[in-house]
Order: C-alpha cells, then sequence, then structure tokens
C-alpha cells in the first residue's frame, strides 16, 4: 500500500477472510471515520 495515495483518498476498500474461505469486502469512509474521532 502506497501511503500517499491512500492519504488522498476518501474511502479504502479491502478483502478479508473471516472464514476459511470466505472472502468478504470491507470500505472504510475515513472522513466519517475523522468525524467520529474528532466526536470523541
Amino acid at each position: 500500500h502506497h501511503r500517499l495515495t491512500m492519504a488522498k483518498m476518501d474511502r479504502l476498500f479491502g478483502v478479508t477472510m473471516g472464514e476459511s474461505g470466505v472472502s468478504q469486502l470491507v470500505s472504510v469512509d475515513l472522513q466519517l471515520g475523522s468525524q467520529l474521532e474528532a466526536a470523541e
């Protein structure tokens, strides 16, 4: 992963495997995450 590219994005996507052989798409909204962090 290239940090500069990731820093310019509003949303990141990834794939995780919760169970053996079962992949799940994960999406993270970075703007919402920043807002939630600021509210704490």
